[in-house]
């Protein structure tokens, strides 16, 4: 996963002149939204530059080791956040990360022993993020009820 889609100059351009749009018709229109509207732009091109190289920086450390990092951070973020909603149980995030992580081993065990994913970082953060929050979403609803 060595390649990426670049934005051409006309892609950006365009986008600069839907924003100059907007501006020209909030100056006609009296809304006095112009610099709310540059300023918004601007903070959604610097979000998304170092978005962009933060992504470039995570898929492009691709050891097993740091793919291993990033499942057990997923893990960790599902365990608390579908522990919060068992909160008359108790240790409801420790019995939630373990339900959560017996789950996805076995689900994302079973995809890499039939040769259906690799363990790439590419393949295993989207897979294992949708094992993992379809889980939690199951832990929660469960925690809710009881």
């Amino acid at each position: 996963m060595g390649s990426f889609n670049a934005l051409s100059n006309e892609s950006l351009m365009m986008a600069t002149v839907l924003i100059a749009m907007v501006v020209v018709v909030s100056y006609q229109q009296k809304m006095r939204l112009e610099l709310e509207i540059l300023h918004s732009a601007l903070r959604a091109v610097v979000q998304l530059v170092v978005v962009g190289y933060v992504l470039h920086f995570i898929f492009g450390a691709d050891h097993p080791l740091f793919t291993g990092g990033v499942l057990l951070v997923m893990l960790i973020s599902a365990a608390i956040n579908g522990g919060k909603r068992g909160a008359g149980i108790k240790h409801a995030s420790w019995i939630a990360g373990v339900s959560i992580g017996i789950g996805a081993v076995l689900t994302l065990t079973v995809l890499l022993g039939a040769n259906v994913l690799s363990f790439r970082l590419y393949q295993m953060i989207p897979v294992g993020g949708m094992v993992m929050s379809g889980s939690m979403v199951a832990v929660s609803c469960v925690s809710a009820k009881l």
